[in-house]
């Protein structure tokens, strides 16, 4: 936690461990001491009944008299998602009364007029508390609010005075999968406005236990698995971490969201340093500088500033090479600590920045001319080292360079990703909450139907040009029509895509073409976001780099597969085997990719990890629109900004023999 910039805990929903304590008072971590009062599926009426009273007021009392002497706790909740009754208010006033030091908060006391999963009046949002819910709770505690529903109120409460207690949500974005889309646009929320005093993610760690099946397979066993009926399958695998304590990439965005030092660009090599501490100075930390031109270092250095907590200064970094305008160039400032502490050791990256000095302009492409109608379409062609083979129908079946085979298998538009939880997991399996999925597969993108290719041939000029249009059918009668232009020349491979969604189709998870290459070709390079996987409300936290990896090593183990693995705003990748043969894919404009050891289709089908094949190919994907991960699982949904829709895409590829 002290490693991603996490600086509190909120033990819900009971009193942890003492010993837990014991670390967050050593390493310094904020604690909010919860009550062991959670009713759920009762939740109104425990609360109001008489012979639970009692025992809703003992649970505080016993929780402050154990840990009241703990440095670490700043506040004390009386319980979580257990209504809001007469016990609630005589717990507050008693925790205050044995403990007048510290906060104490309840979010059930704000539920009808905040809003929260279990009670939403919109219009209540924005009015003055009541003195029942000031007296069980001295901060606003919501659970999962929009973002734009905390903005509206943090304004609200500015502006008219009438709540002037902070707003620390008590649980905002749920790790289930892979998610936490929007983590960054919520912590930038917590700066902007001193209303909001931030929030709790939920949770630490995925709640499974190890297995294997009777093939001796490993996989993380969660609910329904171990015959217990009724079960929530796997609603307690949404941490950070995974049951084996490994970082989910998630993790990583939220260690860049809240970063202690944040770097602004002042203009050329001047940068804006803000110390977002609170109380302690940078003399702990030195900066360390690279300039970076096409995602390699160039040039480096060290800068040591002392920056008061809270203060913000003007830097002139001292690189040395002039700024040229012909490359990616960009320069990375690394907070690393100076001396080691008692949860890291001495040069440990605390946080970064990136500036974006000089992006080159997207390549612009000559228009090419589709081709006439020819009935007489060749089943291959080939100009210089690549040959094109089609299949008795005219689809695009294989690719080979040099006389290896490059592109294995027919290249196919698609709309449908192996849905994450947050997607709404796998249709036709229960879920707690409906989600996008049930209404993608009733629309039928996971098995688009396609009708017969209209193709087109013609040959001149060193070049041969191949144009196809194929539509693809949904279950529910919508039409998708794929249009694309295959032009090899000398120089390799040109691929112009054009997608129409149809208007039916109005929020799909993604836009874009995929095929499957030979398991030789192994070694991936790209130049874009990483090194992790990254999505569109999901990818801050990353750096414009030159990456390299093994395909293999791609792969993220969410505990209930799902999609993963996707590149944001990638301009080349590289696929290549050990002896460095392979090809070269570039984007004349960003396009994410996605180059994993595992296919969609049996991403989709699997419960656990242990059903999960290993085919004799790599699935690559390039996505002109991907959706947002959002946290819908038990949370809002991704942000207009990162819902894909109905229109016309259109994207080019290029492919070059290595």
């Amino acid at each position: 936690m002290k490693r991603h910039n996490i600086n509190a805990v909120r033990t819900a929903h009971y009193p942890n461990d003492h010993r837990l304590l014991d670390l967050c008072d050593e390493l310094g971590l904020y604690v909010i001491d919860e009550a062991n009062v959670e009713a759920h599926a009762r939740y109104q009426e425990v609360s109001h009944m008489p012979a639970f009273q009692g025992a809703i007021m003992e649970r505080t009392l016993r929780m402050v008299l154990r840990d009241r002497n703990h440095a670490s706790i700043i506040g004390w909740s009386t319980g979580n998602e257990a209504g809001h009754g007469p016990a609630h208010n005589g717990a507050a006033a008693l925790a205050r009364d044995l403990d007048p030091t510290r906060f104490v908060q309840y979010e059930g006391a704000a539920a009808t007029r905040f809003g929260s999963e279990f009670h939403r009046d919109e219009s209540l949002i924005n009015t003055a508390p009541s003195q029942s819910e000031l007296v069980a709770t001295d901060i606003v505690c919501p659970m999962y609010p929009p973002l734009d529903v905390i903005i509206s109120w943090a304004k609200w409460a500015e502006a008219s005075k009438e709540d002037e207690r902070p707003l620390i949500m008590c649980e905002y974005s749920h790790a289930m999968g892979n998610s936490n889309g929007s983590l960054v646009d919520y912590v930038d929320a917590f700066f902007a406005y001193p209303a909001l005093g931030g929030g709790f993610i939920w949770d630490w760690r995925d709640q499974g236990l190890a297995e294997t099946d009777e093939t001796g397979r490993f996989y993380w066993a969660y609910g329904g698995h171990f015959g217990d009926e009724p079960n929530d399958r796997n609603f307690n695998i949404n941490g950070l971490v995974g049951p084996d304590g490994v970082p989910h990439p998630a993790l990583r965005e939220y260690k860049w969201a809240a970063r202690p030092v944040k770097v602004t660009h002042g203009g050329g090599y001047m940068v804006i340093v803000e110390n977002r501490r609170s109380f302690a100075d940078t003399r702990d930390l030195e900066c360390v500088w690279t300039l970076q031109r096409d995602g390699v270092a160039v040039e480096t250095g060290v800068l040591i500033p002392t920056i008061a907590a809270g203060a913000t200064e003007e830097i002139t970094v001292p690189v040395t090479q002039d700024l040229t305008t012909d490359a990616y160039t960009h320069l990375l400032l690394e907070w690393r600590l100076a001396q080691a502490t008692d949860w890291a050791e001495a040069g440990f990256v605390v946080c970064h920045d990136q500036i974006e000095l000089h992006m080159p302009d997207e390549a612009s492409l000559p228009r090419l001319v589709w081709p006439a109608v020819s009935k007489d379409v060749p089943t291959k062609m080939n100009v210089g080292d690549l040959v094109l083979h089609l299949d008795a129908d005219r689809s695009v079946c294989r690719l080979t360079g040099k006389g290896e085979t490059l592109i294995t298998g027919t290249v196919s538009p698609s709309l449908w990703r192996a849905p994450t939880d947050n997607d709404g997991g796998k249709p036709g399996v229960t879920s707690m909450l409906t989600g996008k999925s049930v209404g993608w597969a009733k629309m039928g993108l996971d098995a688009l139907q396609p009708e017969p290719v209209r193709a087109s041939y013609s040959v001149g000029g060193g070049a041969a040009v191949l144009g196809l249009q194929r539509k693809w059918r949904g279950i529910d009668g919508a039409v998708m029509v794929h249009r694309s232009l295959w032009t090899l020349t000398q120089a390799g491979l040109r691929v112009d895509e054009e997608i129409g969604v149809p208007e039916a189709w109005q929020d799909i998870p993604r836009v874009g073409v995929r095929f499957e290459v030979p398991r030789n070709f192994s070694q991936l390079q790209w130049l874009g976001l990483g090194p992790d996987e990254t999505y569109p409300d999901r990818l801050r936290g990353q750096t414009f780099g030159l990456w390299a990896s093994h395909i293999e090593d791609q792969y993220h183990p969410y505990v209930r597969p799902q999609e993963y693995g996707a590149h944001e705003a990638a301009r080349r990748l590289t696929l290549t085997g050990e002896d460095g043969c392979g090809f070269e894919i570039l984007f004349p404009k960003p396009l994410s990719f996605t180059a994993r050891p595992h296919h969609d289709v049996d991403l989709s089908a699997a419960e656990t990890l242990a059903e999960l094949v290993a085919r004799d190919t790599y699935e690559v994907r390039i996505d002109a629109a991907m959706r947002g991960l959002g946290t819908g699982a038990c949370g809002p949904d991704v942000l207009p900004d990162y819902v894909v829709g109905a229109g016309s895409y259109k994207f080019t590829w290029l492919l070059k023999v290595l």
